[in-house]
């Protein structure tokens, strides 16, 4: 199953409070390491960053019906000077998807967008500036009307701010200054990862057999299991443990290409971060993947490991502590890598 490691010695776990941020606001920027937070709610808002400190801010409508319909997400790559991208989704099982909606806070005219897509930079800072100290807002297709979520928006946005290094700068979203933007501290680096050859599906009854009677003595081979003959010719199999009714459980494990299979079971990687054993779990030839979304009210969970050619080093994690019930729509990315070649 896979764990959660608790190696944090490239990491650092950032204060969890705006005024513990701000009053070390100095160490903050000077420290490029990873930084882990857990998401933080401010009433209707959420907001979470990466490992390269991309952060998101993401709204809900106000009430349980209107947040698993409507959201307004607000994103930004760390580093002096970045562009600030926002967006204001509908479910696409919540009423009828508009084409177009005008966004309108505390009178001010109607700005014009598209549902679901990105919005144009200059009617972005537009909406963001009013919506910060904003007390009502709505969006509206000239038929249906929801409620913006703003009471948390403030909050949410100064943790952004600051987890990135920009209070008191010409581009902090809420706390601007005339600190220079080249003091924003640039984004760590992306972690790199070199893919093993792929590997090759095969179906040989007899291995399996083997691999199971190894792996777990007397248990009835009732699963669907994926076996994998790797470029150096040992063998990965994919082993599912049971169903339930709506996920199956999975496990990895690293044998020999011949007998004695000698199986041992691969613990993928987490960095650090919290992660759902394999669920539903798919392996490409070189990247495995599990994915779960609990249900109803739950919160889609995706994770990807890479291969590369003597462990599955974590690639990406999308995982949302909060998403009140709108699943998918919205990445909560925790965890990027990037692939080579």
């Amino acid at each position: 199953m896979v764990q959660a490691t608790n190696d944090r010695s490239t990491q650092r776990v950032c204060p969890m409070t705006i005024p513990a941020l701000l009053r070390n606001a100095s160490l903050a920027v000077a420290l490029l390491a990873p930084l882990f937070c857990a998401a933080q709610e401010y009433e209707d808002w959420i907001v979470q960053c990466d490992n390269i400190n991309h952060c998101e801010a993401v709204g809900y409508g106000q009430d349980s019906e209107t947040a698993q319909w409507i959201a307004f997400q607000v994103m930004r790559d760390a580093g002096p000077a970045t562009a600030v991208s926002a967006k204001f989704i509908l479910a696409e099982d919540g009423p009828e998807k508009p084409a177009a909606i005008t966004m309108t806070v505390d009178g001010y005219r109607p700005v014009p967008i598209q549902a679901n897509g990105p919005i144009p930079h200059e009617a972005a800072h537009e909406l963001l500036d009013r919506m910060i100290d904003g007390k009502a807002g709505q969006a509206s297709d000239g038929r249906q009307r929801w409620t913006l979520p703003l009471a948390g928006m403030k909050a949410a946005l100064l943790r952004m701010d600051a987890l990135q290094g920009r209070i008191g700068t010409p581009g902090a979203l809420v706390r601007r200054g005339s600190r220079p933007e080249t003091s924003v501290p640039p984004a760590p680096a992306m972690p790199v990862l070199r893919a093993a050859p792929r590997a090759q599906s095969i179906h040989d009854r007899k291995i399996k057999a083997a691999l199971l009677a190894e792996i777990h003595p007397g248990e009835e081979d009732t699963g669907f299991h994926g076996l994998y003959r790797l470029a150096d010719g040992r063998l990965l199999y994919l082993l599912e443990l049971g169903r339930g009714p709506m996920d199956s459980f999975h496990e990895i494990w690293l044998a020999n290409g011949q007998p004695p299979y000698r199986p041992r079971e691969l613990q993928p990687p987490t960095n650090g971060l919290p992660a759902d054993a394999l669920i539903n779990a798919d392996f490409d030839g070189q990247v495995l993947e599990s994915n779960i979304g609990r249900g109803f009210a739950g919160c889609l969970h995706s994770t990807k490991w890479l291969w590369t050619g003597d462990s599955f080093e974590l690639l990406m994690m999308n995982h949302a502590d909060h998403c009140r019930g709108m699943l998918g729509l919205i990445e909560h990315r925790k965890w990027v890598a990037r692939k080579v070649p």
